[in-house]
């Protein structure tokens, strides 16, 4: 069996047929011309289909175009299992070894003055009338402390910066949380705080909101080596917690089911 992550988003795919194929006992090929069909009708070159591009072919259109070859369950069984690979091959590129930020292992800076420093994040300009948010370890806990209780429903506008960063300061509470991002379903980067560099985790938001579009699910928790990757679609908008291994993932995921979108546009 080859290795997934060493395949192509079309290789993938090719996989992925093949399977369905030979637990159907079919030929590959029908279900082949048909992801090839689509495709070029998209004026997409298999060769350079990237991970983006095939996900948003997913559903709904190679979901209809499958239609008359495979019943509604195992097309979507396939399709749905051909996202999460797809979600798994870039989160593992996202997490890899080399993708970590130099600074972050910076022998000169003590503990202390590297939270402070990551923390704090980009400069964002302030919106007239909104707080200005200073973020430091207050924000994000390193402690373990006891939880008792359920966290309560809580909405934030997040076209707004302000609840935007109350979200980011809400969740980087969790113990043993080390990222928060805010992002348009696109992936556009709206709002982050991180102890990591999140600059290649767009795309990987949005391609995990997309699969959530075809389930009823609402949110997803991965782990990636000793990364806990978990995502919840908020409207327009998507929050990405990463944490540690040592966070508590239910408290995390108890946490970010009670995050509720208000007037998100």
């Amino acid at each position: 069996m080859p290795d997934t992550e060493m395949l192509t988003p079309y290789q993938l795919a090719s996989s992925a047929l093949e399977s369905t194929a030979q637990e159907r006992g079919i030929s590959v090929v029908a279900l082949q011309q048909v992801l090839d069909r689509i495709l070029q009708e998209q004026g997409l070159d298999a060769e350079q289909l990237s991970a983006e591009q095939l996900q948003v072919l997913l559903f709904p259109m190679l979901d209809r175009a499958y239609a008359d070859l495979l019943a509604e369950d195992e097309r979507r069984r396939m399709l749905r299992g051909l996202s999460e690979q797809l979600v798994a091959q870039e989160l593992g590129a996202v997490f890899a070894p080399a993708a970590a930020a130099p600074a972050l292992t910076d022998s000169a800076l003590t503990d202390s003055a590297l939270a402070d420093s990551v923390l704090a994040g980009p400069a964002q300009p302030a919106e007239q009338g909104e707080e200005d948010w200073d973020f430091g370890e207050d924000e994000f806990e390193f402690e373990d402390p006891e939880y008792l209780a359920a966290p309560a429903a809580r909405a934030y506008d997040l076209s707004q910066n302000a609840d935007q960063n109350r979200l980011i300061a809400d969740l980087g509470r969790v113990s043993g949380v080390q990222s928060v991002m805010v992002c348009r379903e696109n992936g556009e980067v709206v709002q982050v705080r991180s102890l990591k560099d999140l600059s290649a985790l767009g795309g990987v938001v949005a391609a995990t909101v997309l699969l959530l579009r075809g389930r009823s699910l609402r949110l997803m928790s991965a782990q990636v080596g000793g990364t806990v990757v978990c995502v919840r679609p908020l409207g327009s908008y998507a929050v990405a917690v990463l944490a540690g291994p040592e966070v508590n993932v239910g408290r995390l995921l108890s946490e970010l089911g009670q995050v509720q979108a208000e007037n998100a546009a």
